[in-house]
């Protein structure tokens, strides 16, 4: 296997492979994980435990919690519609708000009030060996990335090819340099190819889907930018969900990908040996790892494999990549669900484009420019000056706005041809919404709670409850 599989196509090419088949473009399966925050009815960190009422947090495959207690996570299985998704995301909603007792799910990336650090309740799991793991994981994410950033939420998509669209690629793409390539290791290697577009281009969904420019005072973060007018998304930022320590990961082949994520679950990291895996006998870490297990691997995308796993690096390498775990949605304070069909239909879009679209290698330069191009956008992307960094020979910048205009137009033949499918087109009126929204970014959810807030005197708590408060009493 080469360092790096090429991909053996043009886009071009693949249209013309799909032709009659179109149905194989649009056929994947979608699911859902939304993390949200229990809140008081003034907009206070519940401190309550997670209620029985929503079942064992540790078995059920639906309702759990993320890392703090107050804090649940709901889980769809997958769908062949994107629709049905959200329609169990829905259920989900109806089924806990029917048993909170004055208490409001947070409809909101950044956290409502928090009390003091030291007094934001971890998850409990039970004394169980696998409950008593989850908990200790989450002290170590406490003590290497402390509870603020912890209780930030988002939105998880889900998203998987089928195996007839695999076969139909395989059957043609197959082979390298006259050899077949085993059908799993063409899958993998493919994969690593929309990883590396989706780290190019991944500022584009912060830009679209941004909603968390403000935050309560309550939320501290020393990093945050003195310039607090453009803001499109703080959990995008560096202010947001990410790993401090640069880990030494590459996407440059689905093996060595693995090596490195398992070089980083191995070896130690000394200012989190200094931090202690032990305080006065009671274990605060799994260990003290560059990272505690896969899990705490916090990249905008990833690679998962088909089955339920308790090492990810392992389930990988034996079973190979099944979906791909998108993790830059931010919580949309608009919808009920925290996020909608059109950005369901805009991201299956755009994952298909990533995979198909060939890329070129990733060096540590390409990945620190996509850092950079993200958090630029997540911390100034409104202002319609801003410029980004492209990894092009001649290494120069681009009005962030043109840039978007130019995605979205090479998005459009895409857009068409998934659209056959259908009587009436699902893809390219959402297309056309998004390239509308770069002229006109009124709509888009960071600019709507930017507009908003401001009639409210910028008061957090108060706008995030008006939501909250409305979907409590929605009728079910």
């Amino acid at each position: 296997m080469p360092d790096q599989f090429v991909i053996p196509w043009k886009l071009q090419d693949i249209f013309s492979l799909f032709r009659g088949k179109e149905n194989l473009l649009v056929k994947a399966l979608h699911g859902l994980e939304k993390e949200s925050l229990r809140v008081d009815e003034k907009g206070n960190l519940a401190m309550t435990p997670h209620p029985k009422a929503l079942g064992d947090k540790l078995t059920d495959p639906y309702i759990t919690t993320d890392f703090s207690e107050s804090q649940p996570e709901f889980i769809t299985p997958p769908f062949e519609k994107i629709e049905d998704s959200l329609k169990f995301l829905t259920k989900l909603h109806d089924f806990t708000y029917e048993r909170l007792d004055h208490e409001y799910l947070w409809p909101m990336s950044m956290p409502a009030k928090l009390p003091s650090e030291k007094d934001i309740p971890i998850a409990h799991y039970g004394d169980s060996p696998e409950g008593l793991q989850k908990e200790i994981y989450r002290r170590g994410l406490a003590l290497r990335y402390g509870k603020y950033m912890q209780t930030i939420c988002g939105v998880h998509y889900n998203m998987s090819f089928s195996n007839e669209f695999w076969d139909l690629l395989y059957s043609r793409y197959g082979a390298v340099r006259g050899k077949k390539m085993d059908r799993q290791d063409f899958i993998n290697e493919v994969s690593m190819n929309l990883v590396r577009n989706f780290i190019r281009w991944r500022w584009l969904l912060v830009y679209l889907f941004g909603a968390s420019p403000y935050k309560d005072e309550t939320y501290k973060c020393r990093l945050m930018a003195k310039d607090k007018d453009h803001t499109i998304s703080l959990r995008s930022s560096r202010c947001g969900y990410s790993n401090p320590a640069k880990l030494p990961i590459t996407y440059n082949s689905f093996h060595q990908h693995l090596a490195d994520l398992q070089f980083a679950v191995d070896n130690v990291h000394s200012p989190y040996t200094d931090l202690g895996v032990e305080d006065q006998g009671i274990r605060v870490q799994l260990n003290d790892h560059i990272l505690q297990m896969g899990n705490e691997y916090y990249f905008s995308v990833r690679v998962k494999p088909p089955k339920p796993y308790d090492d990810l690096v392992k389930a990988l390498a034996k079973d190979g990549v099944q979906y791909f775990e998108v993790r830059i949605f931010d919580v949309n304070p608009f919808e009920y669900n925290g996020v909608s069909a059109r950005q369901l239909y805009f991201a299956h879009m755009f994952l298909l484009y990533c995979l198909l679209t060939p890329s070129q290698p990733v060096d540590d330069a390409v990945l620190d420019m996509g850092t950079m191009n993200q958090q630029d956008v997540a911390l100034f992307g409104r202002n319609p000056g801003l410029y980004l960094h492209r990894d092009l020979p001649d290494g120069k910048s681009v009005l962030m706005t043109d840039w978007a205009k130019e995605l979205l137009s090479a998005l459009k033949p895409v857009a068409d041809r998934m659209d056959q499918v259908f009587n009436k087109p699902k893809y390219g009126p959402v297309l056309q919404y998004f390239t509308e929204a770069v002229d006109h970014p009124e709509n888009l959810p960071a600019f709507r709670v930017v507009r908003e807030m401001e009639k409210q005197n910028k008061d957090f708590l108060a706008y995030g409850l008006k939501f909250a408060q409305k979907y409590s009493k929605r009728k079910r």
